[in-house]
């Protein structure tokens, strides 16, 4: 949830990865994000050069949804009926 409410502050303008990491506090935070889409939000990736040479992903949120009441089993039993079909 962290993830989501950092992206629906920020929506429309693309959050870099670095800060999605910082603030989900967890090494999947990836699985996290790609989870969102499950609820039926549209998030767009896009990729940017820093100066240093680096190459960043940034995340952009352009349509979200209302939380489910229990998220994190919302998606868990998304994704046992996706896998079973």
């Amino acid at each position: 949830m962290r993830i989501g409410e950092l992206l629906k502050r920020s929506a429309n303008k693309p959050v870099p990865s670095s800060l999605l990491e910082l603030v989900a506090n967890q090494e999947d935070w990836r699985k996290r994000t790609r989870e969102l889409r499950y609820l039926g939000w549209k998030i767009e990736a896009s990729r940017k050069r820093l100066p240093s040479g680096k190459v960043e992903s940034y995340y952009t949120l352009r349509h979200f949804t209302a939380w489910p009441d229990d998220p994190t089993s919302w998606i868990r039993r998304f994704e046992r009926q996706r896998s079973s079909k």
